[in-house]
């Protein structure tokens, strides 16, 4: 899934009833795991999905970003649980190789070529490499917007 992790991760909040988040953390909660190994990707040439992948780095954020904020700010301690949720919320859409999402128990990573965003763009939608893939991002968008459609009139701004 590429487009469809926000959409997806809005619709579980909704779905859940759970506190509103601000867009900019939904969408970096949602996609932690694009961002730092695709950047880890393009820096040191290595495949798109590599250790942020892995329940085991999830786990290991989760663990720290609860410590710091619970001495830090209690209150805000649903904001690492929202980012959790998101985080797995994008690891279980991904579908990651086991070795990967359990890494490092499992194995070593595979490294394997070099992440190249535009072939794996073109691979993975004008080729249809992932046709499920690309289906459940339709059904998350399609629900992103009527959930957005309905807010949206709820509060009167449509």
């Amino acid at each position: 899934m590429i487009a469809g992790h926000v959409a997806c991760s809005y619709d579980a909040q909704r779905l859940l009833r759970l506190r509103p988040v601000n867009i900019i953390f939904l969408f970096t909660a949602s996609y932690l795991p694009d961002i730092a190994d695709k950047t880890i990707a393009v820096v040191f040439g290595m495949s798109g999905r590599g250790y942020f992948h892995s329940l085991t780095v999830m786990f290991a954020l989760y663990a720290l970003a609860y410590i710091i904020i619970s001495k830090v700010r209690r209150d805000y301690r649903i904001f690492v649980h929202l980012a959790a949720l998101y985080y797995a919320l994008h690891l279980m859409f991904d579908f990651p190789e086991l070795v990967i999402l359990f890494w490092p128990f499992l194995g070593p990573m595979q490294h394997g070529g070099h992440f190249l965003p535009l072939e794996h763009l073109n691979n993975y939608y004008i080729l249809w490499q992932h046709p499920g893939m690309l289906s459940a991002e339709i059904v998350f968008i399609t629900i992103f917007v009527i959930i957005r459609i309905k807010d949206l009139k709820a509060n009167h701004r449509i």
